[in-house]
């Protein structure tokens, strides 16, 4: 069965997903310029313009008070950080470059209550800021790409597979000459959006 363009799904039923998910299988992600802003599948160097002698890793929080703190103000319901090990996990911490932070990564996770009606689904945060060209590694599909912006920063936007929130979905902001990517999993675009300004307020 082939979903029908813009028809809501009706999430109540088993199985709903399938049809959207094999559409969207096959279609190569994106490649290419939204908004002056560089999307590419492959992984990106960021740190390759960066000639650091005192090259520091740190807790995500050291980043507090810093151009690329990641405190947002705004989250979706249920979200809390990612629970992470003893070890310092790389999707939470703040690197700095001879004493100025230069990227920042945290990572979140959305939960759902045990009396969620059927069809309600959880779902995955992740805000990396980094200093660096504006250029982004995202492997999302051409046809779910436009362009955007947040509080006056030029952006590209990413809906997920079904705007409802299903599927990956993705705002990258491109601001004095910082990047933020924020990635969604099971988030629709509106939200990702407000955690964006939220992060530029």
């Amino acid at each position: 069965m082939t979903p029908i363009p813009g028809a809501t799904p009706d999430t109540t039923q088993p199985w709903w997903y399938v049809p959207y998910l094999n559409a969207e299988r096959g279609k190569p992600p994106f490649e290419g310029l939204v908004n002056g802003i560089r999307i590419q599948s492959a992984p990106l160097d960021v740190g390759a313009g960066w000639a650091c002698r005192d090259y520091k890793v740190a807790p995500l929080s050291e980043a507090s008070g810093t151009a690329l703190a990641i405190e947002p103000p705004y989250l979706p319901m249920g979200a809390r950080p990612t629970h992470e090990s003893s070890v310092l996990s790389p999707s939470s911490v703040a690197v700095f470059c001879d004493g100025q932070i230069v990227s920042a990564e945290g990572s979140f996770e959305i939960l759902v209550p045990d009396d969620a009606p059927f069809g309600v689904r959880g779902g995955s945060l992740s805000v990396f800021r980094y200093k660096g060209l504006p250029a982004a590694s995202v492997s999302i599909p051409e046809g779910r790409w436009r362009q955007g912006e947040v509080l006056g920063h030029p952006a590209a936007l990413a809906e997920p597979i079904v705007k409802e929130g299903f599927g990956q979905s993705a705002v990258v902001v491109w601001h004095d000459a910082f990047v933020t990517k924020i990635v969604g999993q099971g988030l629709p675009l509106n939200e990702l959006t407000q955690i964006a300004e939220g992060l530029f307020r």
